[in-house]
């Protein structure tokens, strides 16, 4: 019985054998009759590098002697070029190819390589992206904080511009500024590397609207993967110094609120002339300008917006607010004249006590620009209380000034006021250069009161009105009669001074003006245009009235005067 099993067992193996040598046998013949596949070598290291409308791939050849020709698929293979391969060395070798027209979007790339034969390599695949105008449209310009003139030609009608930059955006190299020379008419371009913070920019021209006078801005991005750079939209930006003289004529409600003991007009009138504004155009189209200065007032703070739109109908449309939102600016009748490129602005400014309306002419400025006098006495307002520049009695000077007379004839250490008592309300210095002065900045002293600095802004010794002498030379040995006031102040003072105008600080407590114009006009300080004159070197200011003068104050030090800082501004002469 076991040796019966056993022979069956055999024989089913034997069968089950013979069937597997006949499966293998057809195997081998159906590939006996078929040719041999031969691979070339595959690419290896393949890159996409992105682009503008095109994209760069670069990889690697091996060094498979066959290789002839690379095709490149893309589309879903409905596109494709021929890229044939050249050898020039042996071994692996680097190829690349530059696909263009490509419209912006994603692609799958695929690479065979083949030869003449039809042998083929693998496939290999990179992702590449071409870039377009939708990318490029929401790239950022780097934005500008400032534009300034540090020169100005009067015959050409050119400034030197300085452009002061806010951060560059991430991801920006830099920038471009083109513009056309105002002297040469030669395009310019002016590449802005990403930490420059300041770029100066000559012979810019000074018309109003001119296409060639306007400066054209982009910033260029090279995001990672990039094979050349990107450049941002283009913004156009113009900035236009006028020359500006007026009016401006202030309706109050000042005699109700008045003191007894105080009788005064209520309409103040304010007059200025040859004031400088610049107008930077505020839209691509060029037809809205921010302007730098409303009327005669502070410069444009961060709550003060001042800007007028040209009409088609060369009207012009001032609007806008002082010092608070609720300070509107209201148009009254603007007009532009595009032959003589000049402005006549007519508008109003409505606040809690009252209003003010202006009148002034913009025209295109025709002397150099203005430079601001270097201080010898350094810059107070940054400075503690005892620094400030004040003639109190109650106060001394840790601030040392370099030439500075207190109305006597002699002289402490480093000019400072000796012991002897103050008799008269006068404080006499040197500018560091001869200057024909164009106007004075003064701020109040912010810091007389230390609980509340803001409630004596207008209060106390601080100036309400002020003379100014200018001389080019000072004779220090002069007796003490020489430095005392003139009876005649408005008039002939001495012998060597030029008279320099009489000057009144426009005094907005008594007036309905809440914290945010008073702060407004003292951090930015009070402006006075100074007439014309000659040069003058040394300057004497004279003090005529305090504010505690004008409002009659019995307690007041009649000798008493607050000066936060001065800054004067005009041209130097040579």
């Amino acid at each position: 019985m076991k040796k019966i099993i056993i022979l069956l067992f055999l024989s089913l193996s034997s069968v089950a054998l013979m069937v597997s040598c006949d499966d293998m046998y057809e195997i081998q013949k159906k590939y006996a009759d078929t040719d041999e596949v031969i691979y070339l070598g595959m690419t290896d290291s393949l890159v996409a590098y992105s682009g503008v409308g095109k994209v760069k791939l670069v990889w690697y050849a091996n060094a498979d002697p066959k290789l002839e020709t690379t095709m490149i698929y893309w589309n879903t293979r409905e596109d494709s070029i021929v890229k044939p391969f050249i050898r020039r060395h042996a071994g692996v070798q680097k190829d690349s190819v530059i696909i263009e027209d490509l419209a912006e979007g994603a692609y799958i790339f695929e690479l065979i390589n083949m030869n003449k034969r039809g042998e083929r390599s693998l496939t290999a695949r990179v992702e590449g992206i071409s870039y377009g105008e939708n990318f490029a449209a929401n790239l950022r310009i780097r934005y500008i904080r400032e534009l300034s003139y540090i020169g100005f030609d009067p015959v050409q009608q050119s400034s030197t511009v300085k452009i002061s930059w806010g951060e560059a955006p991430e991801g920006s190299i830099g920038s471009k500024v083109t513009y056309r020379n105002r002297s040469t008419g030669e395009e310019i371009t002016v590449d802005v590397d990403a930490t420059e913070n300041e770029t100066a920019l000559e012979n810019v021209g000074n018309r109003l609207g001119h296409p060639d006078d306007v400066l054209c801005i982009s910033s260029v991005y090279m995001p990672a993967g990039m094979m050349d750079p990107v450049e941002s939209p283009k913004k156009n930006i113009q900035a236009v110094c006028y020359t500006a003289s007026g009016k401006r004529v202030e309706k109050t409600f000042l005699q109700n609120i008045l003191p007894s003991n105080v009788s005064m007009d209520t309409t103040l009138t304010f007059t200025y002339v040859n004031q400088d504004k610049v107008l930077v155009n505020a839209d691509d189209n060029g037809l809205v300008f921010n302007c730098s200065r409303v009327a005669d007032l502070s410069p444009l703070t961060p709550s003060t917006a001042f800007y007028l739109t040209i009409n088609d109908d060369l009207t012009v449309s001032a609007a806008g607010h002082y010092a608070t939102s609720l300070n509107l600016i209201e148009d009254t009748g603007s007009i532009y004249d595009p032959e003589t490129q000049a402005l006549v602005l007519k508008y109003k400014i409505s606040h809690p006590g009252g209003s003010y309306t202006v009148e002034e002419t913009l025209v295109p400025k025709t002397t150099p620009v203005e430079m601001e006098a270097a201080k010898p006495f350094g810059d107070a307002r940054s400075d503690d209380r005892n620094d400030q520049m004040t003639s109190h009695a109650s106060y001394r000077f840790e601030h040392l000034f370099d030439n500075i007379w207190w109305s006597h004839p002699t002289v402490g250490p480093n000019g400072l006021l000796t012991a002897a008592p103050l008799t008269s309300s006068q404080l006499t210095f040197e500018l560091q250069e001869t200057m024909q002065l164009t106007r004075m900045v003064m701020h109040p002293n912010l810091r007389v009161n230390a609980t509340d600095p803001i409630a004596d802004l207008y209060a106390n010794a601080n100036l309400q009105e002020f003379e100014l002498w200018g001389t080019t030379v000072l004779d220090t040995g002069k007796p003490a009669s020489y430095w005392v006031n003139s009876a005649n102040p408005a008039g002939t003072y001495k012998e060597d001074w030029e008279f320099l105008g009489i000057h009144t600080v426009e005094n907005l407590t008594y007036r309905d003006w809440g914290v945010p114009e008073k702060t407004d006009r003292a951090i930015y300080g009070n402006h006075f245009t100074i007439p014309e004159a000659a040069p003058v070197k040394y300057i004497r200011l004279v003090g005529r009235k305090s504010v505690n003068a004008y409002l009659a104050n019995p307690n007041y030090n009649p000798f008493a005067m607050y000066i936060g800082e001065l800054s004067f501004f005009g041209y130097v002469q040579e």
